[in-house]
């Protein structure tokens, strides 16, 4: 390169490793993966939020003075997704310590998905289960479907929250008819690890995060091509389908005071949540 003119100073082996240790470079990563999910704006409503662990160089070791011998644990990395139900995206990512809990990192998931996406619905496992989560995913203009535990109660000064325990506890047939489409955020982490492999060759925890970021994004490209090849195909229009409405999921829920459509038609109890679910929140 410096024989034909191109270069005047050769750079040294380590440039790369540098700057990919830099943050900016991570923030121009994660807007690669905003752009590459672009194209599926009109076709994502429906995502599910997960994480999984991301190994990466290095042991951290201690003495157990219990047991009287030195013991090691490899070090890891999280990395959280909002994964795209139909196409199996990813919309927004966020990489922390192994030791962190997921249901923290929501809020920021749901708001990088928002500046692209309309989002309907947002399904995701217990360990979500919180009212900070419901309350930035209705602010969203979603749905959110979260299990609640068997001990969750009623809360009188949470009027959001209770109405989701009643829906919940009174519609169980309705809600796992959509739930269960959470579990392809795990379809697409599995795919991720099988092809971008389950590790990152990293020593530092920014030069991992740095090094976690592409992976969202070529899996996202990958994800946008094949849906554009394959959509004019029954194949994929039949692939990962909703399945139909059960009588349960169109029943009202008294209850809660769902009412009748103007022509008579029965409010599906989820639908009939989203304009009270507002009011309550903001009181």
């Amino acid at each position: 390169m410096q024989q034909r003119g191109l270069l005047t100073v050769v750079p040294h082996p380590n440039t790369i490793l540098r700057v990919m240790r830099k943050t900016d470079t991570t923030q121009i990563l994660r807007r690669l993966i905003d752009e590459s999910a672009k194209p599926l704006r009109l076709i994502e409503t429906d995502f599910a939020p997960d994480a999984t662990g991301i190994g990466r160089k290095g042991y951290v070791r201690w003495y157990d003075k219990k047991w009287g011998r030195d013991r090691r644990e490899k070090m890891w990395l999280k990395l959280h997704l909002m994964v795209g139900v139909k196409t199996m995206i990813a919309t927004g990512a966020e990489v922390t310590k192994g030791n962190e809990h997921d249901s923290p990192h929501l809020p920021a998931l749901i708001d990088a998905t928002a500046k692209n996406f309309t989002m309907n619905k947002v399904l995701a496992d217990k360990g979500y289960l919180a009212r900070d989560n419901f309350r930035a995913i209705v602010k969203a203009g979603a749905e959110p479907f979260i299990p609640f535990k068997p001990n969750s109660k009623p809360s009188r000064h949470d009027a959001l929250w209770t109405r989701l325990l009643a829906a919940y506890t009174f519609n169980r047939e309705a809600f796992l008819a959509e739930y269960h489409m959470r579990s392809l955020s795990e379809a697409a982490f599995s795919s991720m690890k099988r092809v971008l492999s389950s590790s990152v060759d990293a020593t530092s925890f920014q030069g991992g995060v740095t090094r976690c970021t592409p992976k969202c994004s070529a899996t996202t490209s990958a994800c946008s091509c094949t849906r554009s090849t394959n959509s004019g195909s029954s194949r994929s229009s039949t692939r990962r389908r909703c399945p139909p409405t059960t009588e349960a999921s169109s029943e009202r829920l008294d209850h809660q005071g769902a009412d009748e459509r103007e022509d008579g038609a029965p409010v599906p109890p989820h639908a009939a949540w989203r304009g009270d679910l507002r009011q309550g929140d903001e009181g």
